[in-house]
């Protein structure tokens, strides 16, 4: 049947073969030959799915015949699918895994050499002795055009050791709406310390090129003596270049701690242009302390409307910060109008009724409302809508101010909610429900998360991008955030959506029908 001329003859041979978990000497060599010879993708890719239940060295020996047979492979899937049974063997059969990339020929290939790449990330990534020694291992035998690209997985393995995912609610499997789900906290997971050869074996490379930042991460990862040092030193000389400070600042806000906090402040005083306030601002909210609050409401009087938009967000993210800066409102040092409500919103996690009383002091209640108010409100806006005909062009102009930060419509603005292009924006009692109770349906990939890091930081956003490393939120602007799972607390499902309530009321009746006639276009 393996020689049989329909392709999906062949498949459920292979499947039925490979769903025994082992085969005999026979079959073993036809699958091989197969594996080295097989046209068709449906049974290169059950091929591949089969060698990874084969717990024998058959397996590997399906898996580097597929690669060697199609070194180009077209369907990404089958790439995968060979790389989990690579992956299944990773630390069964070390030795077998090593020695397929002992030769120039298996770097040479691309598919081979990806997956030696995710190997030495795999191996770093495990933690142990075993797992560091084939690491270096495969580092000792990587080709030098493939130096750079290995030390880059080695960095990415080990930076994923720190800690397991956190539990995050999903709901059903068919749920169409969000339900918040209580999650678990991130657990920490013990990982061994390098052992000396690969210490030694980073350091030399540190050595050589001590001002190369991947090298200095790689040392900083390894524990090597004075790497932080090392780290402050290099930030403090550094210049004007973003991209150069911008990798500094991230390593700096990983490895630093509060004692780094006033090279940030100074650098963050001296510093003219909002590029750099920014990156500088970035790395500064991972933490926390009463100088930090001061230098910020410091830089605040200064700053653009941008800057000024980010120091609110990262002083209102902590209780005792929030705290300050609506004193500073209450002292009129800060106008209460440049503060707007979708900031305002996240001051409920932190329950503390002097932050809510200053707030219902300046804002009044801010907190989601009642059924019967926002109804009163569809009504009104309704009303509104109906008085006149509104200019879809003004329309345009606001969309892209209110809207466009977050959805798309007709091609513009951007992607962090539905694409309003295919919505059913001809019936306005939908949209207005939408815009004026946002949280009322909130489909599943656009629930909001909340996450509360270990110094109590609150910060809400989309979930963009989890690894075994890092949680990476989009919050409300459409910046990207990430955290090291060894810095979260807390990660759980918002039943609040991300966009904010009362979004409209800053809008005259005339603005308002100007906005609904562009997006009933």
């Amino acid at each position: 049947l393996l020689d049989h001329p329909e392709p999906y003859v062949r498949f459920w041979a292979v499947r039925l073969l490979g769903d025994e978990g082992k085969v005999g000497r026979l079959p073993v060599e036809k699958l091989v030959s197969l594996a080295a010879n097989e046209p068709s993708p449906v049974v290169r890719s059950q091929l591949a799915a089969s060698a990874k239940r084969i717990i024998d060295s058959t397996g590997l020996e399906i898996a580097k015949q597929l690669l060697k047979s199609h070194p180009a492979e077209s369907d990404e899937r089958i790439s995968w699918l060979i790389w989990w049974a690579i992956e299944s063997k990773a630390l069964l059969d070390v030795d077998a895994l090593v020695e397929m990339f002992s030769t120039g020929d298996a770097w040479k290939n691309p598919a081979a050499r990806d997956n030696g790449l995710r190997l030495i990330r795999r191996y770093a990534a495990e933690g142990t002795s075993a797992g560091y020694a084939a690491c270096l291992r495969m580092l000792q035998l990587a080709a030098a055009d493939q130096q750079q690209a290995s030390l880059e997985h080695l960095n990415l393995g080990l930076a994923e050791r720190a800690v397991e995912l956190p539990a995050i609610g999903q709901g059903g499997l068919f749920e169409e709406q969000a339900a918040a789900e209580p999650s678990a906290p991130a657990r920490s997971r013990h990982h061994e310390e390098l052992p000396e050869p690969l210490a030694a074996y980073i350091a030399e490379l540190w050595k050589q090129q001590p001002t190369n930042l991947l090298y200095l991460e790689l040392a900083l990862r390894a524990g090597i003596d004075h790497a932080s040092s090392e780290l402050v030193a290099q930030t403090r000389n550094a210049g004007q270049d973003l991209e150069q400070l911008t990798a500094m600042l991230k390593l700096l806000g990983e490895f630093g701690t509060t004692d780094s906090a006033p090279l940030i402040i100074e650098r963050l005083t001296s510093s003219q242009t909002d590029a750099i306030k920014h990156v500088l601002l970035n790395a500064i909210a991972n933490w926390g302390s009463s100088d930090i609050t001061q230098a910020l409401l410091t830089e605040y009087a200064g700053a653009s409307p941008p800057i000024r938009s980010q120091i609110r967000d990262i002083l209102l993210a902590r209780p005792q910060s929030a705290l300050e800066l609506l004193q500073w409102v209450d002292a009129g040092k800060i106008d209460a109008k440049e503060i707007p409500l979708e900031q305002l919103q996240r001051l409920a996690s932190h329950d503390d009724e002097s932050i809510n009383t200053l707030v219902r002091k300046h804002w009044g209640n801010i907190g989601p409302g009642t059924s019967e108010e926002k109804l009163a409100t569809m009504r009104r806006l309704n009303n509104d809508l109906r008085a006149a005909a509104g200019d879809p062009v003004s329309g345009k102009v606001l969309f892209a101010k209110h809207c466009g930060i977050c959805h798309q419509l007709h091609g513009e603005g951007n992607k962090l909610g539905p694409d309003l292009t295919i919505a059913n924006r001809k019936d306005r009692a939908a949209m207005l429900g939408n815009v004026v109770d946002p949280s009322a349906v909130i489909r599943r990939e656009y629930i909001n998360y909340l996450l509360i890091t270990v110094s109590g930081r609150v910060v809400t956003g989309l979930l963009a991008e989890q690894d075994a490393a890092s949680v990476t939120l989009l919050d409300a602007q459409n910046n990207r955030i990430r955290f090291g799972l060894d810095e979260v607390e807390e990660l759980r499902e918002s039943e609040a959506s991300l966009m904010p309530e009362r979004i409209l009321e800053g809008l005259s009746p005339q603005q308002l029908r100007d906005l609904f006639s562009y997006l009933e276009m």
